[in-house]
């Protein structure tokens, strides 16, 4: 994580951007400052190993199936499988609402 966070930062170094937003009934203007990359590649490895990794657990979920009542942890697995999928979504929602 370390890793690819550096490499993010000193290859594309995120950027603030600035909005101002003016409020007619108060005449006040607010300021909207956002850091953020130039690049969207980097969401997309984000999320590449994010499925990655998911995908693995699936994988891991299904072949511990068979195993021992008391060395099985498929149903743990599974249950962190779901919840980690539903996060994704709900991540990528937001994202998506908030870029667009």
């Amino acid at each position: 994580v370390a890793t690819f966070l550096t490499a993010w930062t000193v290859v594309s170094p995120p950027e603030a951007r600035e909005q101002r937003i003016f409020d007619q009934e108060t005449g006040t203007v607010s300021t909207d400052i956002q850091c953020e990359s130039n690049s969207d590649g980097w969401r997309l490895v984000n999320l590449s190993v994010q499925v990655i990794l998911l995908l693995l657990s699936v994988f891991l979920a299904f072949q511990t199936r068979d195993v021992m009542q008391q060395l099985n942890e498929s149903i743990s697995l599974a249950i962190m499988c779901y919840s980690q999928f539903v996060f994704m979504i709900m991540t990528g929602v937001c994202t998506f609402l908030y870029v667009y």
